[in-house]
């Protein structure tokens, strides 16, 4: 049976593999400690379902917006304003199925045959797939404990070449922990912009940090990149909704013109009733967050 090159390549998830052998373990009684998939071991907060139960009670289960219902998208705006000091208008803000989903699209969408996409190691196991997906090459660029398991400016520029096309940035990363500074953000936002690279700024777990580190946005820190940058965030890991898949990506206007587009050839939007119960999740949930986070 013939199948797609594409399909061909790519491997399964080991981050999925390794969750499945963990259940498969747990089942026939052994104590595993579960370390595979990134997922809080909390339950999703009770107003949060309280609030996914009214809207389907209210009848929220038709078609939504391809780019999310403008009430989550204010939402998501307010959410970024107050956490991580970033200024994103509604418009620019597209609602998908999870984080993963918004991160393949950014790719497909920004990435011909070819094209070399930076990857800082240790990184999340499914960038690599997802890259030669969508047509492109992971370059990957080794760290160590002597940076903090971070990229430097020195590692950026040597990693460059014409075929660049762009630079992926998981801050807190996944798996090392390791967070960025603004001085080291803004020191390589100047590289991308010098190079004119993308810049995918994966900030899933910006809610989640410790030692009174305060996450810094790729986006406070480097404004001037404003146009070439694309920020990934969701509901997943710091309101425990890891099984909701909801996410959302943030960029120009133009490329978010091309997201609804590839959106609304893929999955239209995710359930109504889910994106209601997001608002709730990013309006009135600091305090929960706050309690699972101690």
């Amino acid at each position: 049976m013939e199948f797609s090159r594409r399909i061909v390549d790519v491997k399964t998830s080991a981050t999925l593999k390794a969750k499945l052998k963990a259940l498969e373990l747990q089942a026939q009684g052994v104590r595993v400690i579960n370390l595979s998939a990134g997922e809080p071991s909390f339950d999703t907060p009770e107003k949060i379902k309280q609030a996914c139960q009214k809207a389907l009670d209210e009848n929220f289960t038709r078609y939504g917006p391809v780019n999310g219902i403008l009430k989550l998208r204010e939402a998501i705006q307010q959410k970024l304003k107050r956490i991580s000091g970033v200024e994103v208008s509604p418009e620019a803000i597209v609602v998908a199925c999870g984080a993963k989903q918004a991160i393949f699209s950014a790719l497909f969408i920004l990435l011909n045959e070819g094209d070399e996409v930076l990857l800082p190691v240790p990184y999340w196991v499914t960038y690599p797939a997802q890259i030669k997906l969508a047509g492109g090459r992971p370059v990957f660029m080794p760290t160590d404990e002597s940076t903090g398991f971070k990229i430097t400016p020195k590692h950026l520029k040597k990693a460059v070449t014409d075929k660049t096309r762009m630079l992926i940035l998981n801050s807190p990363a996944n798996p090392t922990g390791s967070c960025y500074t603004g001085e080291e953000l803004t020191a390589l936002g100047k590289i991308c912009s010098d190079k004119n690279i993308w810049v995918l700024s994966d900030e899933i777990y910006d809610e989640i940090t410790f030692d009174g580190f305060q996450h810094v946005s790729f986006l406070k820190a480097c404004p001037f990149h404003q146009e070439r940058t694309i920020l990934i965030n969701g509901a997943s890991k710091a309101y425990a909704m890891t099984g909701w898949r909801m996410g959302y990506a943030a960029g120009p206007l133009e490329f978010v013109e091309k997201l609804k587009i590839l959106q609304g050839q893929e999955i239209t939007s995710i359930p109504t009733f889910i994106q209601h119960a997001c608002v709730t999740a990013f309006n009135d949930c600091d305090e929960e967050v706050k309690k699972m986070r101690a």
